[in-house]
């Protein structure tokens, strides 16, 4: 099979032309595809780092909430406090489950190991009877604070996950960005061939 040779000046040209123009079409348009691709992950890993933030410190507000109310009805043993506790048990859970599904390895199990103490913790405020003594209260003192530690310890995981996501990211860019020097490089190479003509 024979190419066909350009049988004028101007179609010479033109073949020239496209040589040139057609590999730098090519990393554009590979650089626009993965332009967007990295604005794309960025953009979800900052919307992942902010909800995680978000819903770390509510877990913190939350169970100081659920923590003074379960003391006042240590103290008052009001039954509309043990409703009050269940509805902020409730919204502890919502947020724990909203931070699960962001979650991944070993965050997912710390949490886990979370709602495995907050029922605890439930079952003893709600079905046990209020207790007076000393023993009773520091016991469930302790158990607010292991939930807190807790919270603090999925905190720094969700921290360290999108510490992880950036750096992959910027592996990526890094990589995009040598592909694309590399794509354009015979562009580059053959007009600094020509001008120093």
């Amino acid at each position: 099979m024979q190419w066909g040779r350009p049988k004028s000046l101007s179609g010479l040209m033109l073949v020239g032309l496209a040589l040139i123009a057609v590999p730098l079409l090519i990393a554009i348009l590979t650089a626009v595809l993965q332009i967007r691709d990295l604005a794309d992950t960025g953009q979800k890993i900052v919307v992942q780092g902010v909800t995680g933030a978000r819903a770390s410190q509510a877990l913190f507000a939350q169970i100081a909430s659920l923590e003074r109310t379960a003391r006042l009805y240590e103290v008052l043993t009001d039954p509309k406090l043990l409703d009050v506790y269940r509805a902020q048990d409730e919204r502890l859970s919502a947020t724990r489950e909203q931070l699960h599904n962001l979650s991944s390895g070993s965050t997912r199990a710390t949490l886990e190991e979370l709602g495995q103490l907050q029922q605890t913790i439930r079952n003893t405020v709600l079905h046990a009877p209020p207790s007076t003594t000393a023993a009773a209260a520091s016991d469930l003192a302790a158990r607010f604070a292991q939930l807190s530690s807790l919270v603090e310890r999925v905190a720094q995981q969700s921290n360290a996950q999108v510490d992880t996501e950036v750096a992959a990211l910027e592996e990526r860019t890094l990589q995009a960005r040598k592909r694309l020097l590399w794509q354009a490089a015979p562009w580059c190479h053959s007009r600094w061939w020509r001008c120093s003509c």
